[in-house]
């Protein structure tokens, strides 16, 4: 009989480093019809702060049925100096998924030298199984917008936003502008929600283009971290960002790592208990993972494949293993 208990627990030790030595699933997603493209860098300087720069970059993602993944965990946007990354975001994922004709955006209160020689890169998600190639374009022309003055900045980039928030009307069938006395500026219901999520601060930045009944809406940085996975990580209630740093890891692999440990603690409680307390314990975690939207489901099912096989272990051999 030891020798089976000793059997049972090898047996439990193989198959808990097997489902958590994967840092993260990954998911098929079909390439783009044709592109992707990006059809237009602009950057715009001193718009509300000295040495301030904002990049607007117009693109188009072609898919005649959208996929599954929306734009923003599909599709990463950069921008690059000498190769190195000097700020990412997402697509955001407003019409169609955020397929098709859509916009992001970068702003960096310092640091930009002004008409060096940057590079903008769209492509796609490195966690996902693509269909073929990943899909990736980058583009070395920008237009330099500037002025000392921030009101003149301002205007320029005004005519920029109402200009393509006029194209983007037209490709999507949606009213993003409305006609005032004074001109157009971008309609209080879909014009703001979009653009005030793709480009950050718009009310400091631009507030020509909004109604003037519209209230601040405060913009929220898009997490990378869970780029190209179902789970939403956009709820994990932890920041590993600091560690992440200084290891050079991401942080959804110090999401895998805690989950690592939690499940060794709990295989370890569980060859001390007893039949009954092992069926308790077996019920919680299973509850606790399946919470929506906690965990990603491949993680979920494999937390829970080890709680049900070690509470099984312990019914089968009738004591506890120890």
């Amino acid at each position: 009989m030891a020798k089976l208990k000793k059997g049972f627990i090898v047996v439990l030790g193989v198959c808990l480093l097997s489902l958590v030595s994967t840092s993260a699933p990954v998911y098929a997603i079909d390439n783009p019809d044709s592109g992707p493209f990006i059809l237009q860098v602009d950057a715009y300087q001193n718009l509300n702060t000295d040495g301030d720069t904002l990049f607007v970059v117009r693109i188009n993602i072609p898919y005649a049925t959208a996929p599954d993944e929306p734009s923003s965990e599909a599709f990463i946007g950069r921008l690059l100096l000498a190769g190195e990354t000097m700020a990412e975001t997402t697509p955001y994922a407003f019409h169609n998924s955020g397929y098709g004709y859509n916009t992001f955006a970068f702003y960096e209160t310092s640091g930009i030298t002004w008409e060096a020689a940057y590079t903008v890169n769209l492509s796609g998600s490195p966690t996902l199984d693509w269909s073929g190639d990943v899909p990736s374009v980058s583009v070395t022309t920008v237009g330099w917008h500037t002025s000392s003055s921030p009101a003149l900045s301002q205007n320029l980039l005004a005519s920029n936003i109402l200009d393509w928030a006029s194209s983007l009307t037209g490709h999507w069938s949606v009213a993003l502008l409305t006609a005032t006395a004074g001109g157009s500026v971008l309609s209080s219901g879909y014009g703001v929600q979009y653009f005030t999520n793709v480009i950050p601060y718009l009310k400091l930045l631009c507030p020509s283009v909004l109604p003037t009944s519209q209230t601040p809406v405060t913009y929220e940085d898009q997490d990378l971290q869970g780029a190209g996975s179902a789970a939403v990580t956009e709820q994990w209630p932890f920041d590993f960002s600091g560690m992440s740093d200084w290891m050079g890891l991401p942080d959804v692999n110090w999401l895998h790592v805690l989950i690592t440990m939690v499940l060794v603690v709990f295989v370890c409680v569980m060859l001390k208990l007893d039949a009954k307390m092992s069926l308790i314990a077996s019920f919680s975690i299973v509850i606790l993972v399946t919470i929506p939207g906690f965990l990603d489901p491949i993680v979920a099912a494999a937390i829970i494949f080890v709680a049900v096989l070690g509470a099984g272990l312990v019914f089968i051999l009738g004591k506890p293993i120890v």
